[in-house]
């Protein structure tokens, strides 16, 4: 089936979703008022953390774009439960890197991406530029807004994947 404008911006507005809740513990951590958060001790915790979000979103990314070419849907609970299901993983890991060496090549690439990207956009600032009560404030409305992006909006119960067959084509979904 074809994909329309509308169902590209529905799987953007669930992958911001995603995002969100992901990165909140970054988030959290990266906007706490006190002198300390530019020391360099905090900043590699940062940094690690970042890296170890970001790195967690690609792989299982990458995973997923080989599985939706070969069985048409999105890798989900299953695939750990299949990849649990004996030792079957483990003797054909070696076929897997044979077969899939441009997959962890892009993952390899976009850690390194990564983190030179992260390095060049750390914001350094004066110890004293900005009063503790703004920081705190400014911490409690990004926290306000991350947490209500990460919910869906105005909603009852937060969205799930399940929810995307409201917006798009149920064939569509998957995307």
């Amino acid at each position: 089936s074809l994909i329309s404008t509308k169902d590209w911006f529905v799987g953007a507005g669930f992958d911001i979703l995603t995002i969100c809740l992901l990165f909140l513990p970054f988030i959290t951590l990266s906007l706490l008022p006190g002198r300390y958060t530019m020391r360099t001790w905090y900043q590699v915790i940062l940094r690690g953390l970042f890296l170890v979000l970001n790195s967690t979103l690609v792989f299982f990314n990458l995973i997923d774009v080989e599985y939706f070419r070969f069985t048409k849907k999105r890798s989900t609970v299953d695939v750990f439960e299949m990849v649990q299901g004996g030792n079957d993983l483990s003797q054909q890991l070696a076929s897997y890197f044979r077969d899939f060496w441009l997959v962890m090549l892009l993952f390899v690439a976009f850690l390194w991406l990564t983190n030179r990207v992260f390095k060049k956009t750390v914001y350094h600032y004066e110890e004293n530029q900005t009063k503790w009560y703004k920081q705190l404030i400014t911490l409690v409305l990004t926290l306000g807004v991350t947490v209500f992006i990460g919910r869906g909006g105005f909603v009852l119960k937060p969205l799930s994947p399940i929810d995307a067959s409201q917006f798009t084509r149920i064939e569509n979904t998957a995307f």
